[in-house]
């Protein structure tokens, strides 16, 4: 080996080093999302398109889902809704929700509106859809039937629905749906009838929102390089100030979707209630940065409900109460 070979060796020996060593980590990250999505298996023909809402579940279809959680079978009523074995032939309470009020992982006998059909003299209804946000939830109910109704209980989801409000697509799925945009303090219906096609544009990140956007580059795909950007998270300064910063204008939407559902349930002389529900953070790692936003957000409905009269629950109190009984949320996949 010559002087001069011998003076680069130590830096090429350094530099495949860090190669391989990133290689390994790349091919252990994508094969670790890899594993997890095989479990995360689920049966085709639950969803179709509807030009009004994006998707809606296909009527009598039943199928199973498999996941590193669970192994559960769903079925569909002849209204397209989460079949309810309880199910009373007359309704009087609508449950209006995402993919946690549907029930996603547990049995059609296990989801919280069966048990109350079960333990109640109403008749609830499940009326929830998976990847909904309230905006969609608000149309759905704009053409249900409300003669017989005398309650309407809205869960909003604190892990992604006032975020999801604000987009054409939702942050865990690639489909298009109908959103809102305040103009002059009034809701302006976007993108319906909604396109078949999924959105071109860059699909947006919880890091879009936290964070100004950035420019899409070659390397963004790599599982490394997701795993970065989703550490960024733990950066951000979650203060009150900066998170109305951030989050203001979809406090704002959220507050003229629920002024607009509360006006058509008082012109039915239905009662409105509204349930918090917060992701696992909020009860098992209550110092995350995670936990920090949707207890924030808490005390906003909160004091946003209030001020429009409007019962609230948060349920994260009463869940806190079991915490250390048994595991609440599934470790992996992360619903309740």
């Amino acid at each position: 080996m010559t002087k001069k070979s011998a003076k680069w060796f130590p830096l090429i020996s350094i530099f495949i080093g860090i190669t391989l060593a990133l290689i390994i980590v790349e091919v252990v990250l994508s094969s670790l999302k890899t594993q997890l999505s095989e479990y995360g298996e689920l049966e085709d023909g639950l969803f179709h398109y509807d030009y009004q809402l994006g998707w809606a579940m296909t009527p009598l279809w039943h199928g199973r889902q498999t996941h590193l959680d669970y192994n559960v079978t769903y079925q569909i009523d002849r209204d397209g809704f989460r079949y309810t074995p309880q199910q009373k032939n007359k309704t009087d309470i609508l449950v209006l929700g995402d993919s946690f009020t549907f029930g996603v992982g547990v049995a059609d006998s296990d989801t919280f509106v069966n048990q109350l059909n079960r333990d109640s003299s109403h008749g609830w209804k499940n009326l929830a859809v998976a990847g909904y946000s309230t905006d969609q939830e608000l149309l759905l109910l704009e053409k249900t039937d409300l003669e017989y109704v005398k309650s309407v209980i809205l869960v909003v989801y604190l892990g992604n629905d006032l975020t999801d409000n604000l987009l054409d697509s939702p942050l865990q799925a690639n489909f298009s749906k109908p959103y809102f945009e305040l103009e002059n303090n009034q809701l302006i219906l976007k993108n319906q009838p909604v396109s078949r096609k999924p959105p071109s544009s860059q699909k947006i990140t919880l890091n879009h929102l936290v964070f100004k956007p950035q420019p899409a580059h070659f390397y963004d795909h790599f599982a490394l390089t997701q795993w970065i950007k989703a550490t960024n998270l733990l950066k951000a300064d979650f203060s009150p100030d900066q998170l109305t910063k951030r989050f203001i204008n979809g406090i704002d939407l959220f507050k003229k979707i629920i002024q607009r559902m509360q006006r058509l349930t008082q012109q039915n002389n239905i009662e409105l209630n509204i349930v918090l529900l917060s992701g696992s953070s909020v009860i098992t790692r209550s110092n995350s940065k995670s936990a920090q936003l949707q207890q924030w957000l808490v005390q906003q409905i909160k004091q946003m409900m209030q001020k429009l009269n409007l019962p609230t629950l948060d349920l994260s109190v009463g869940l806190a109460q079991y915490k250390d009984e048994e595991p609440l949320y599934f470790p992996n996949e992360g619903h309740l």
